[in-house]
């Protein structure tokens, strides 16, 4: 049963306006909560890169899709800002949530002069804003509310720029699907090698090369294991040759892109997450899900969503001997393992669910509009 918007947005559009020609978490965000919003009554449309596919997605779904291509000059182009105000005013938008740093100049400050009352800027990456002149002017003028991720995404907003912690800013996490990830069917077992599993962008971020350091340990302790990576990216060439260089290549699988998530996770007995940072790691959402122990550094996010020695372990920024440890911890205590799984699928379920997640953004959004 569709739900009715409320009253202040109910005669007037919410625009989702993110320009990354890439498809990443903030794109899904954007993605699913205008459909969402949309299943719940609401008028919505987006702005996108033109080829993008977010916009080829939007299109697909039927919501009304503005192609911008935008750089981080944008905002001192009268004609873009000329474009995006145009679309203000057809659309009749009365609340914009940007992505992006041009997102928020260009997009916010059209928005401002199309008298459009609620700019708010939607953060999921947790890296520090500088203390520039211009992220103040933008953050005092321009941005009138904040949505992070995850309390450490929250934290880098604040740390180096005053002008943020003047915004009030909301807490909310990603929500997921649950129902695309169903119970666990897969235990670990002693007659077989333990299956290690890792999910996502090869790039510095995600640092996988630490798996190949792992692997290294794991043979050293005469541990039987296969790692199955799942992901493409642009290190992806140079890790299957340290992979080779390591004569690790029986037992490193670098699978490319993989299309469904849920089935791959489902293959695992282990999910190891080596990222240096996450605003929000929706794979260790999907992996916890999927009944999988996860083990992840105590870096960023993480510790917001793996609860350490109950949901999986969180070792200590960037040590391969922990991570090692805490990967042979489980091989060795299979029963532990699963009780580890099955309480990350349940903390999943309670915090994370997407239905959850929408309720709370419409009562966020209901609160600005009617303060």
């Amino acid at each position: 049963m569709k739900k009715t918007g409320p009253p202040g947005l109910k005669n007037s559009t919410i625009c989702f306006f993110n320009t990354n020609k890439a498809w990443g978490g903030g794109e899904k965000w954007h993605f699913e909560n205008a459909c969402g919003l949309r299943e719940r009554g609401y008028s919505v449309c987006i702005v996108a890169h033109t080829n993008s596919p977010l916009h080829a997605k939007a299109l697909e779904a039927g919501i009304p899709a503005f192609g911008l291509a935008l750089n981080s000059l944008s905002f001192l182009n009268p004609f873009h800002l000329g474009t995006i105000r145009h679309i203000f005013r057809r659309t009749g938008t009365a609340l914009a949530l940007f992505n992006l740093s041009r997102d928020v100049k260009a997009g916010g400050l059209a928005a401002r002069q199309a008298g459009v009352r609620h700019r708010i800027y939607r953060r999921g990456s947790a890296i520090p804003v500088k203390n520039s002149f211009l992220n103040r002017y933008f953050f005092k003028t321009v941005v009138t509310e904040i949505i992070s991720n995850s309390h450490e995404t929250s934290r880098t907003l604040t740390c180096l720029n005053p002008a943020v912690a003047e915004k009030k800013i909301t807490v909310l996490y990603n929500g997921i699907d649950t129902g695309r990830f169903p119970p666990p069917v897969r235990s670990i077992s002693p007659d077989r090698p333990l299956v290690i599993g890792n999910a996502g962008r090869l790039s510095a971020q995600k640092a996988q090369h630490h798996l190949i350091e792992l692997a290294a340990r794991l043979r050293e302790r005469s541990v039987p294991f296969i790692i199955r990576v799942a992901g493409d990216g642009e290190l992806r060439e140079g890790l299957c040759a340290a992979t080779r260089d390591a004569n690790l290549q029986d037992c490193i699988h670098w699978e490319g892109f993989v299309a469904d998530i849920p089935a791959f996770l489902h293959e695992l007995d282990v999910f190891v997450l080596t990222s240096h940072w996450e605003g929000f790691g929706y794979v260790l959402i999907e992996a916890m899900l999927c009944g999988l122990p996860v083990i992840a550094f105590n870096v960023s996010s993480n510790p917001e969503i793996v609860e350490d020695g109950k949901t999986g372990y969180l070792a200590p920024a960037y040590d391969i001997a922990q991570l090692a440890g805490a990967v042979e911890r489980l091989r060795m205590n299979p029963a532990e393992a699963c009780a580890m799984g099955l309480r990350g699928r349940n903390r999943a379920l309670e915090l994370f669910d997407f239905q959850t997640s929408l309720d709370r953004l419409e009562t966020i959004l209901n609160a600005a509009v009617s303060g």
